[in-house]
């Protein structure tokens, strides 16, 4: 077998181990470098008569390159506490955050029970706002989380299994929250619930949020399988 051809046949066992390109590519260019250094020792030795499968088989170096490239990051080492643990701890930190920054934004724009400047038109428009800024804090954590470990997965080369078990948890979390804000206004005070639960049949807007993570990691596996280095670049 040529030296190129098993080179590119490097290139695909590591592509089906799901490896990034870059490393891909940098693990390629060494293996040929070692082996030119290999031919000018062995001067009697040509291109042609080189075995280049003397250092293992396409899929024996794709496996070995991939299992060194997983050990290398902690993601890689402890799948179930990054893709798995991880994510159900994340979410209610997100939740809070998202919630409470509607607290704060509130309280500047001068929503306060005990603020009699706040005119019934103000509070009309709020009010018109308000249910879209609540889905928005229910939708945005899950979001940012799946990108977030998505990419983690991407880049780590973990098995695409690991990424199908956070986006379904990511899923059946965010299909099940649920949460309602009331604004403060003069007189009353304002109120924040939140809650875990389905309907049946689930509405629309349960089914958009089970379905957004599941969407998501399907296009983030898309784009970490694309042969290109920006995404998936060390």
């Amino acid at each position: 077998m040529s030296v190129q051809r098993w080179l590119e046949n490097v290139r695909t066992e590591c592509g089906r181990q799901h490896l990034p390109p870059i490393y891909v590519e940098r693990l390629v260019g060494e293996l040929s470098d070692h082996l030119t250094e290999f031919m000018e020792d062995s001067k009697s030795m040509d291109a042609s008569e080189l075995q280049p499968t003397l250092l293992g088989s396409a899929s024996e170096i794709a496996v070995a390159a991939s299992s060194e490239y997983r050990r290398r990051r902690f993601s890689g080492r402890h799948p179930w506490l990054v893709f798995v643990i991880a994510p159900i701890l994340a979410l209610p930190v997100l939740w809070a955050a998202s919630l409470l920054s509607i607290v704060f934004i509130a309280r500047a724009m001068g929503f306060d029970s005990d603020n009699p400047s706040v005119t019934n038109e103000i509070a009309s428009r709020a009010n018109e706002i308000l249910p879209f800024a609540v889905i928005a804090t229910l939708v945005l954590p899950v979001v940012v989380a799946t990108l977030a470990f998505c990419r983690l997965a991407v880049k780590s080369a973990v098995s695409r299994r690991w990424i199908l078990a956070c986006c379904v948890l990511l899923a059946i979390g965010g299909g099940a929250a649920s949460s309602s804000v009331s604004l403060p206004m003069p007189g009353t005070k304002g109120s924040v619930a939140f809650g875990f639960g389905f309907s049946v049949p689930p509405s629309p807007q349960q089914l958009g949020q089970f379905m957004l993570p599941l969407l998501i990691g399907c296009w983030m596996l898309h784009l970490g399988r694309r042969p290109t280095d920006t995404f998936v670049g060390s």
